[in-house]
């Protein structure tokens, strides 16, 4: 609660007292009004000594005094003092019904705003059932009253009692706010109910569209649900919207195009990234692959050329699509930089059969059966000796 909501809570407790002065004993009524006065001249501390000293033979006297007590303490920023006169005055149940309700509430702001959240929550709990039963309070206390609740427990991590709250304010006809759906989704996120949580994500876009943390809590939650197609659009118009995607940003929107199955336009992007000189192999591998799945060789062995140069560890994703595409020489080329292997002398097998070259292909052959016997080496040196006999 705010300090102006609460001092405004607070005056008209001090008008509803004027108004029931008659029923107070004559001499707390005469003392209650010297106070009053007192106090309307702002000199709260002679009038809380004033209170402090009167012992009321009723419930009433003891539950006016309190009240007001509470009042000049919280004035005074005396803020423990006034939760515990507040509480004596609502303890004591000596107030006509509405007052005691409103008391009652103000006793919980201020526990509230004390940090004593356990307690507000309980005594907001018992203005609620109270007005049920009485139907005192309008629809506007009774939604902010809830938002209290929801406040509380969202202080305590109890996500659950978060979303009940929330629940009940909007049943008294409470209407959806920036702070409401703030206080909605982090119940939701805390609880995993994503496909809720996205909910009043859009709706908090919808309030907040210059927001950039909305969009991509939206994106995020697209994402959670795997929905792919909403998550890329998202990203797009995230983009329209005048927002600058990082580069990590750019490689999640490749990555959803290729998810879409297009894999040109997943390619393109990281063509753009990698233009960069920062580049790792592992950023032109990627575009590699996505250029080779959209069948654009030339781009894709362009890219797996720019890859091994940075990491040997793509070079073999290089040389078999360079034999794909019957670069033979230049797979030739890069053989010569793999370590030795049957697999190296059995793939210069493939390439100098495929250049024509049988003596060589022989030789290479023998060297991988050499290295590892196998149905493949063997096979290879029984073609190739037919090939190269006169």
């Amino acid at each position: 609660m705010t300090h102006l909501a609460i001092i405004l809570s607070l005056v008209f407790s001090v008008l509803s007292m004027q108004v029931n002065a008659q029923e107070l004993s004559r001499s707390v009524a005469s003392k209650v009004h010297q106070a009053y006065e007192l106090q309307s001249k702002d000199n709260n501390a002679t009038a809380i000594q004033i209170l402090e000293k009167i012992r009321g033979r009723h419930a009433y006297d003891t539950a006016v005094v309190q009240r007001m007590l509470g009042i000049l303490y919280w004035q005074q920023k005396q803020n423990i003092q006034a939760e515990e006169a507040l509480f004596q005055a609502v303890k004591v149940n000596g107030l006509p019904i509405e007052q005691q309700i409103e008391t009652q509430r103000m006793l919980g702001d201020i526990q509230l705003s004390n940090g004593h959240t356990d307690k507000a929550l309980m005594t907001y709990q018992q203005v609620i059932a109270q007005n049920n039963q009485h139907k005192v309070l309008d629809a506007k206390s009774i939604q902010s009253i809830w938002l209290r609740i929801a406040q509380g427990h969202y202080r305590q991590q109890q996500w659950q009692e978060v979303t009940t709250a929330i629940g009940g304010y909007h049943s008294s006809g409470g209407k959806v706010t920036v702070p409401v759906l703030n206080l909605q989704l982090g119940a939701q996120l805390s609880l995993q109910r994503w496909h809720s949580a996205l909910k009043s994500t859009l709706m908090l876009r919808g309030f907040e569209p210059k927001q950039s943390r909305w969009w991509l809590q939206a994106l995020n939650l697209y994402l959670r649900v795997e929905n792919f197609p909403q998550a890329l659009a998202t990203l797009k118009q995230y983009e329209r919207a005048g927002f600058a995607l990082s580069d990590a940003q750019y490689r999640l929107m490749a990555q959803l195009y290729a998810k879409q199955k297009v894999p040109q336009k997943a390619a393109e992007i990281l063509h753009r990234l990698n233009k960069q000189d920062n580049r790792q192999g592992k950023d032109l591998a990627m575009e590699a692959q996505y250029w080779q799945q959209a069948r654009y060789w030339s781009h894709a062995l362009q890219a797996w050329s720019r890859a091994t140069s940075l990491d040997s560890q793509y070079r073999w994703s290089y040389i078999q699509l360079l034999m794909t595409n019957k670069n033979y020489q230049t797979a030739l080329v890069e053989l010569d930089k793999v370590t030795r292997s049957a697999r190296r002398e059995l793939s210069r097998v493939n390439a100098y059969y495929h250049l024509g070259k049988f003596p060589q292909a022989l030789h290479y052959a023998q060297k991988a059966n050499q290295i590892k016997t196998s149905e493949s080496t063997l096979s290879w040196i029984r073609y190739l000796n037919q090939l190269t006999q006169p």
